[in-house]
């Protein structure tokens, strides 16, 4: 599956991690399986998220409606410093049309295209993360 996560308990930080094409189903999915880690209690809003798609190699059929969908349905709350990682232009123009999208309801989040960008937006939030086993 291209899209999984990792939760890192003594960072607070889910790791999201894409490869290959990205349909929207698996993005759908990845938002439902958050959606329940946040309903168990398992993260909360004290938590980060760093999605790292600098191997998605294409978003098969992935379209402007579906970004909208997909920042509609955010399952994280607002305040959650939340960081996607994507250097290539197709990846990059789609994340940065979700982060438009997340900051009209109220999200704190940010497309970059290195770890460092991603490394220092998080700092700039308060949280020091360690990217370096991303």
């Amino acid at each position: 599956m291209p899209v999984v996560f990792s939760l890192d308990h003594s960072q607070r930080v889910v790791f999201t991690h894409a490869t290959d094409d990205v349909t929207m189903p698996e993005l759908i999915a990845h938002s439902d399986a958050l959606r329940a880690c946040f309903a168990s209690g398992e993260i909360d809003g004290t938590w980060a998220q760093v999605s790292d798609f600098r191997e998605v190699t294409h978003a098969n059929g992935v379209s402007a409606q579906d970004i909208r969908e997909l920042a509609d349905m955010n399952p994280f709350p607002p305040e959650v410093p939340r960081v996607m990682i994507a250097p290539f232009s197709v990846v990059f123009g789609l994340g940065r049309m979700y982060e438009l999208l997340a900051e009209c309801n109220g999200d704190r989040n940010a497309i970059v295209r290195t770890v460092e960008e991603a490394t220092q937006w998080m700092a700039e939030r308060g949280r020091e993360i360690d990217l370096t086993l991303v």
